[in-house]
């Protein structure tokens, strides 16, 4: 699959041909129904796919609709290996994985780059971000701009705190990952009560990184992920 990001195009890795039969598919591993546990595959995905597909986003504000572009894409390729359908909910998309969109992994790793940069005063790209931070606005196109939206989106320090007072590494860490957790708990709730469809959907503790019960309790065979996959009926 290509996309286009800041006007360069590039292919997305994928198994299989231009446009695979589901025979094709299931042969080439991308399917739920071939009896490989989707929790697996999409470990596979995020393990050797999607730091390729991201490789040097972090450090790019991107435009929403290349945003866009980078979820649908990743949306579809989870709703195939899970069997779901094209008119699935997007919350159940990603909760019955245990995992978040892909554009939540590159803010993930935009936080830890601006970490790296604010616990390093010696740096010149320190000295640049506490200028950029103090003359641009909400409305900049600024990377730094980008980074201080980032962080009220999680309620997390404001750059300037963490330029100021910079926690430990593992701290940081943890503060990203509860604060990423929580901000998408939230939200997916919220859209589970606004949707009828999904009221029998219950979300599992930690949705952001554990997988659903439904696919943590599913053998990897055929037989097992097809009544799996029944169940899932969103």
């Amino acid at each position: 699959m290509q996309l286009n990001i800041n006007k360069t195009s590039f292919e997305v890795p994928y198994d299989g041909a231009a446009n695979p039969s589901k025979t094709e598919q299931n042969r080439a591993g991308l399917h739920g129904k071939n009896g490989i546990n989707p929790v697996v595959t999409n470990k596979i995905f995020t393990t050797f796919s999607r730091p390729r597909i991201t490789y040097g986003l972090e450090v790019v504000k991107l435009q929403q609709k290349e945003l866009n572009a980078l979820e649908i894409y990743e949306r579809k390729l989870l709703k195939q290996i899970q069997g779901l359908p094209d008119r699935c909910a997007n919350v159940a998309v990603y909760a019955l994985l245990g995992t978040t969109p892909i554009t939540v992994h590159i803010e993930r790793n935009s936080l830890t780059t601006f970490f790296n940069i604010a616990s390093h005063p010696e740096f010149i790209e320190h000295e640049i971000a506490r200028r950029q931070l103090a003359m641009k606005d909400e409305t900049s196109n600024s990377w730094f701009t980008h980074i201080r939206i980032i962080l009220q989106k999680y309620s997390l320090p404001t750059a300037f705190e963490i330029m100021n007072n910079p926690p430990s590494k593992t701290l940081w860490k943890k503060q990203i990952d509860s604060a990423i957790n929580n901000y998408w708990e939230e939200y997916w709730r919220d859209e589970i009560e606004q949707k009828k469809s999904l009221k029998y959907l219950n979300l599992q503790e930690l949705a952001t990184k554990h997988p659903h019960n439904i696919w943590k309790t599913t053998q990897n065979n055929i037989r097992d992920i097809s009544k799996a996959t029944i169940k899932l009926d969103f």
